[in-house]
């Protein structure tokens, strides 16, 4: 039987992983805060990587277009996502 990961990588494309994997982690570890919800950053772009079946370099383009999108905030120590993009009512 596929892990999650594995069907994941067959049917969705690099982006649309990255993406979903960043939204449900700063959704069920994240705080609200203003207009974001914001949440610690407790793990790599390589680790993302791994965790999303992806390169580490993949991560991080992706993740430099989210931020020049204002989508995503982030430093080595916490990761911002956009309210809304979470779909969360205050």
């Amino acid at each position: 039987m596929l892990s999650a990961n594995t069907r994941a990588a067959l049917v969705k494309d690099a982006e649309t992983r990255i993406q979903e994997f960043l939204l449900e982690y700063v959704q069920e570890y994240g705080e609200l805060k203003d207009e974001e919800v914001v949440t610690k950053y407790v793990f790599s772009q390589k680790d993302m990587a791994k965790l999303t079946s992806t390169s580490r370099q993949t991560v991080n383009s992706i993740c430099s277009a989210l931020r020049k999108l204002g989508d995503i905030t982030y430093d080595r120590n916490q990761i911002s996502v956009k309210r809304e993009l979470l779909h969360i009512n205050k």
